[in-house]
């Protein structure tokens, strides 16, 4: 008798819910419910509910869910969302974490891990930053999940569709990409940017201009960007996004680090966003090699001299790296790093250290320098042999012998004369 009257009471609950509920999202009958109950709040109104009712006398519980509201997101904003739960049993190291899909990069939030016990009821508020650029085509749903380290069961989990809420009239800059030099410049330089705009209204933006612009050296360049519809639509030619190439001249005697703008406006509609850039005179750097080409026997070692000179009016740090020599060669750098001050030079030396293994012939490397946000590549060249005749040491040696040898001849030609002179016999008158 009292299985009959669960069972009819449970109909009546359900169809009570089902005629109240702006939608029944599911229900299914489950052994037994780690969470009886589940309702979660958007902005303090209650968009979505799930309940598992049953007693121990029942062989099932009988869980079901329901969406009252479809809740919008704000472009911007921030989402504030409550989750109230009570458990039918002590759970420990459990944590509430809600997450958008659909976007980019997920849009997450998440209770550190904590306990509940059964019966009790507990409320947990978190909160989901609404991206501006976040697309209203798109369909979107909020999960929200009471995670634990074992398999959860009754209303654990909630799937709530979303909608994305367009103000009337919104323009939004998605990128501005400087396409040479990045963000350091010399003076007399050209600034490429590419910018792109994007209706994120509800109505058409009609004459869309974009103004590339640095107040502090009183420069800017407009460009008229054209018309943005709310969508696009391919058959007439109509888009809701588009890119516009703005180029900006820097002043030749101008340095130091300044505020560039990217504004994109029309009429009635402005938006505006900022990158630091810094303009500084070019460093004038002399990096020249005294060789780039020489022997080396099996397992014995190479040097090639590089000089290094600073021109310019302030220092420079630089690094020095040798690649290309697995295989067949060690290097060693002397040194790698320094920095050289305004009209200082050093010499660097590489050593180059040849396998004793490494095959015969011509291996190149390359020798990579990097100074102030610069990189200069230079291409050496190892001729590995098994052996080879280093002529300039012979050179010096036969050299050194035929001078050795006319001096000698030089003293033993002097000491002859003066022999003969003494032996002449005197003749007197």
């Amino acid at each position: 008798m009292n299985a009959k009257f669960f069972g009819i009471l449970t109909f009546v609950v359900f169809l009570a819910i089902a005629l109240t509920a702006t939608a029944l999202s599911e229900s299914w009958y489950e052994d037994s419910a780690d969470i009886g109950s589940l309702r979660v709040y958007v902005d303090g109104n209650m968009i979505w509910s799930g309940r598992c009712t049953g007693d121990s006398s029942a062989d099932q519980v009988y869980c079901y869910t329901y969406q009252t509201a479809t809740p919008a997101l704000i472009r911007g904003e921030t989402m504030p969302v409550k989750i109230v739960f009570t458990p039918n049993e002590d759970l420990g190291n459990i944590r509430l974490r809600i997450h958008i899909n659909s976007y980019r990069t997920e849009l997450v939030d998440k209770t550190v891990e904590f306990d509940a016990f059964d019966g009790n009821q507990y409320s947990k508020d978190l909160a989901i930053a609404i991206p501006s650029d976040i697309d209203a085509k798109d369909t979107y749903t909020l999960y929200v999940k009471l995670e634990s380290r074992h398999e959860l069961t009754g209303v654990d989990e909630a799937k709530i569709d979303l909608s994305v809420q367009r103000v009337a009239n919104d323009l939004s800059i998605l990128s501005v990409e400087l396409l040479t030099n990045k963000d350091n410049y010399h003076p007399g330089n050209s600034i490429y940017a590419d910018v792109v705009v994007k209706n994120v209204g509800n109505h058409d933006s009609d004459d869309v201009y974009v103004k590339l612009s640095i107040k502090e050296l009183g420069i800017s360049r407009t460009v008229y960007l054209g018309d943005l519809t709310p969508t696009d639509c391919e058959r007439c030619d109509k888009e809701d996004t588009q890119r516009v190439s703005v180029v900006l001249s820097l002043p030749l005697d101008k340095t130091g680090s300044y505020t560039l703008e990217a504004q994109a406006y029309n009429s009635e509609l402005s938006e505006t966003v900022s990158k630091l850039i810094t303009v500084k005179n070019p460093s004038l750097i002399n990096i020249l090699p005294q060789y780039t080409n020489r022997d080396v026997a099996k397992g014995q070692t190479t040097s090639y001299n590089v000089v290094f000179s600073n021109f310019g009016d302030t220092a420079e740090t630089f690094s020095v790296n040798v690649i290309g020599l697995d295989g067949w060669a060690t290097a060693q750098t002397t040194p790698s790093t320094f920095i050289l001050g305004a009209g200082e030079s050093k010499v660097v030396s590489i050593a180059i250290t040849a396998d004793e293994d490494a095959s015969e012939g011509s291996h190149p490397f390359l020798v990579k320098t990097r100074y102030g946000g610069n990189t200069k590549d230079m291409q050496f060249n190892a001729n590995v042999k098994t052996s080879f005749i280093d002529w300039s040491l012979v050179l010096l040696i036969i050299g050194i012998v035929l001078a050795a040898g006319i001096i000698v001849l030089l003293i033993a030609m002097l000491s002859k004369k003066k022999k003969v002179e003494e032996e002449t016999p005197e003749t007197y008158y």
